[in-house]
């Protein structure tokens, strides 16, 4: 495929409790066989690249794959969870134990996921945030019709999230700044429930996100 995203340099724990550098990447887009996978490459590799021993080739779907975001979920200082989207719209999970990483689709959503999701630590359990878009088709990713969303997931315990259990927003009205020319928008304020696993918020018809989603200041 071809890799657009820069890789993520991280650490991840032998099975000694060494310290291991590696670097993620995905597989990128439109790759020969049509599948979608996630690198790790341990960064002291000498000669030849060999499966299981120089770097882990995790496998995903049959889609192109976004820009990955890594995690530190024992805080140990080195990573064992990897979040990343791809252009069938799937959030995907892979986890790391015991020296291999296995991966599941968590989320099916309807857009492609182009940029990095962000990942917020909420009590006991994971709020993953991105957005949807992409920008390689000039048609269909031009268009000024297409319904773009926002997300956040709550991620507990690696369990499928449907879109049925996401409770929606929406960008309700434009409101106008003081001392500005931009046009803002206001999202509605609809309620969560205990019930709900996540939200989705509806963006502006036309609008395109493929940038990687930030949480500043856990929001």
């Amino acid at each position: 495929g071809l890799t657009v995203h820069a890789p993520i340099l991280a650490e991840v724990k032998t099975n000694t409790d060494a310290k291991q550098p590696v670097a993620v990447v995905s597989s990128g887009y439109n790759a020969q066989s049509n599948n979608g996978y996630l690198y790790v490459l341990k960064m002291d590799k000498s000669g030849s690249w060999v499966l299981g021993s120089n770097y882990w080739k995790i496998t995903l779907g049959k889609a192109g794959v976004g820009a990955p975001k890594t995690l530190d979920v024992d805080k140990d200082g080195t990573i064992d969870r990897i979040y990343v989207g791809d252009e069938e719209g799937k959030l995907w999970r892979a986890d790391y134990s015991n020296g291999s990483w296995t991966a599941k689709a968590i989320f099916s959503g309807s857009r492609p996921i182009t940029g990095a999701p962000d990942v917020l630590q909420t009590g006991d359990y994971y709020t993953v945030i991105f957005n949807t878009g992409r920008y390689f088709d000039p048609v269909v990713d031009g268009s000024t019709t297409q319904q773009n969303y926002a997300y956040g997931l709550f991620d507990r315990d690696g369990s499928v999230i449907t879109e049925s259990a996401l409770l929606n927003q929406s960008m309700g009205s434009t409101v106008t700044a003081t001392n500005s020319s931009g046009v803002y928008y206001k999202a509605t304020d609809n309620k969560l429930s205990e019930n709900h696993k996540g939200w989705r918020l509806a963006l502006p018809q036309g609008f395109i996100s493929v940038d990687d989603a930030y949480i500043r200041r856990k929001r």
